[in-house]
């Protein structure tokens, strides 16, 4: 806009110059005329383009907006398409990118569900598993109960039968006169069956007296089927060892501890069979001697599973070895149960007889096995002691009972098996009845019984066991030490063991009896100690009895810990033994002074009878 001004200013400037300027010469004035009209011109001119320029002006200027705008509208285009296409890809990568989210999430809830769904089936099978195993577990309580109802009821059959079998024995003793000797085995239990025994005879005899008659023939024929059933019962127990023994040979966990449950039960049903038996105790002390060790075995093999132990391949092997026994009375079982069949109360418990000889075949073929255990054996107790004779032997019972006032002493025979020795019965000057055995080897005083009970508590237990050591030492024991007393009504029981290094040797266990009526001695057993005294080399205990006494005091009160020699599977075990009280309870631990796994528990049960130890 300015130069088209200053253009236009110029343009008026040339014209006022041509209209006012004086003319020049002629030459001179028409050139210059002539340039001025020239100039004039290209003023004009050049005025004119101004005019048009700035008429134009306007028009190039919206042109030239308009071309500005169209370049805008045409950039903004592009920029907009830009950006728009910008925005699809974005709006496309955030779709794709909700689509992979979405995706992700219902493979992520897919993925939940299926373990959700897993975890289900976890639990159902676990639930199953678990209903599976409570089903089990209870049948399997349900089973064991109904053999220990089996077992008990075969016990109290094998009991009564037994009865029956000593009151026979009392009977033909009676009839006889004494003349055959006495059928009795050494060992523990003897007093209370002694005692049964002779009042179920003193009853059939005071029935002949009294009444005139007795029905022998109708007596001996229910003995008979009682030998019979036990024979059977034995039979079937021995079958049932066997077939468990040869299953435990081969199996493990609950199935094998299953077994050896059976096996201990099936055990001591047996051990009551043999204990019926008409014959004498040396016939049966092989066949006992089998099924204790099988027995003794179970339980301590159950033991050591208990404690989450498994068993050596030692135990394997003693586990062959007593299958390998059992299956020999096994195959003597037909002969016996023929013989028992075909026998008579009279022929079955005839002294050498064909009932009585199918147990003397079963010892041999048991001693074949193990020939240590041979009735000749020495024994560590008696070892250097010198044999006697019965004369000599019932010369020693009377300086042992010199306080009894004995009035007759009579020798009925001389026991054999794994403790020979002589049997004597006794009378004292008021009538009262006794029954010993001394040992062929030393004359030591194996067994005393008396069949006269008492009936007043004069005297308290410290003072029974005073009593009782006393005449222990007058029998030429000594070093023992009283570690039980028991009382049942007004008798008490004594237990001795002796003393080797500070520890109790339970193996040598000896028990008295003594009367607290009279204050009197009245039943020794002494079989245990006889068979197994000796020297021993005990060793270190790796666990210290300051351990074993922490762990006894978190659960029990009033502890003491000392050394202990148990019997454990027919060996030795070497143990601290804790004695402690829990809510009004006494209890007697023995743990194993090597691993420090309990081996035995007892508790104490106080009863009408006294404390009875379970």
């Amino acid at each position: 806009m300015k130069e088209q001004r200053e253009l236009s200013g110029g343009a008026e400037k040339v014209e006022e110059i041509a209209a006012g300027a004086p003319a020049a010469g002629p030459d001179k004035a028409d050139g210059a005329a002539l340039e001025k009209a020239h100039a004039a011109k290209r003023a004009k001119k050049s005025a004119g383009g101004a005019k048009r320029t700035k008429k134009s002006a306007p028009r190039a200027q919206a042109a030239e907006d308009r071309r500005a705008m169209q370049g805008e509208a045409a950039a903004g285009g592009k920029t907009a398409a830009a950006e728009k296409k910008a925005a699809a890809k974005a709006e496309a990568a955030k779709a794709r990118e909700q689509a992979r989210a979405e995706k992700r999430v219902a493979l992520a809830e897919k993925k939940q569900a299926e373990k959700e769904q897993k975890q289900r089936l976890r639990e159902e099978r676990a639930a199953l598993k678990k209903q599976r195993a409570e089903e089990k577990r209870r049948a399997a309580l349900e089973k064991k109960a109904d053999r220990r109802a089996h077992a008990k009821k075969r016990r109290a059959a094998a009991e009564e039968r037994a009865a029956h079998s000593r009151a026979a024995r009392a009977q033909r003793k009676t009839e006889r006169g004494g003349e055959k000797k006495h059928a009795r085995a050494p060992g523990f239990g003897g007093w209370l069956a002694a005692t049964i025994s002779l009042s179920v005879a003193v009853l059939a005899l005071g029935a002949i007296v009294t009444v005139g008659y007795f029905d022998l023939s109708g007596a001996k024929s229910e003995l008979a089927a009682g030998y019979q059933a036990s024979a059977y019962e034995f039979s079937e127990a021995v079958e049932e060892l066997d077939a468990n023994l040869v299953k435990a040979r081969i199996a493990e966990g609950g199935e094998l501890s299953r077994l050896l449950s059976e096996i201990y039960a099936d055990s001591l049903v047996a051990e009551n069979c043999v204990e019926s038996f008409p014959v004498d105790g040396r016939e049966t002390a092989a066949l006992s001697g089998c099924i204790n060790r099988t027995g003794a075995f179970a339980k301590e093999a159950l033991r050591k599973l208990t404690g989450g132990g498994t068993l050596t391949a030692a135990d394997r092997e003693k586990l062959a070895a007593l299958y390998e026994e059992i299956e020999l009375v096994r195959g003597a079982m037909p002969a016996l149960i023929e013989q028992a069949n075909a026998g008579t109360a009279d022929s079955l418990s005839a002294d050498g007889g064909a009932y009585a000889s199918e147990f003397e075949k079963i010892a041999r073929r048991l001693a074949e096995l193990h020939p240590e255990e041979q009735p000749a054996a020495a024994r560590e107790a008696l070892a250097g002691e010198k044999e006697l004779s019965e004369e000599e032997a019932a010369e020693l019972l009377k300086t042992y009972l010199a306080d009894y006032d004995l009035r007759e002493v009579r020798a009925v025979g001389k026991e054999e098996g794994r403790l020979p020795c002589y049997a004597f019965e006794a009378m004292d000057g008021s009538g009262r009845q006794y029954y010993a055995q001394l040992t062929v080897r030393g004359g030591k005083l194996a067994m005393l019984e008396s069949y006269v009970p008492c009936t007043q508590n004069n005297y308290d237990p410290q003072t029974c066991v005073q009593i009782a050591e006393k005449f222990l030492e007058a029998c030429g024991y000594e070093g023992l030490e009283a570690v039980w007393t028991s009382e049942a009504g007004t008798e008490c029981t004594v237990e001795f063991v002796p003393v080797q290094e500070g520890a109790l040797l339970y193996p040598d266990l000896l028990k008295v009896k003594v009367c607290r009526e009279r204050g009197a001695v009245t039943g020794v057993a002494a079989g245990n100690y006889l068979l197994n005294h000796r020297a021993r080399s005990l060793g270190g205990a790796e666990v210290p009895a300051s351990r074993v006494r922490a762990n006894a005091e978190k659960k029990l009160e009033g502890v003491s810990v000392r050394a202990a020699v148990i019997p454990q599977a027919g060996g030795e075990l070497l143990c601290w033994q804790v004695r402690g009280e829990s809510e009004g309870t006494l209890y007697f631990a023995y743990i194993d002074a090597q691993t420090g796994q309990t081996a035995e528990i007892r508790a104490v049960r106080k009863t009408d009878r006294g404390d009875l130890p379970l």
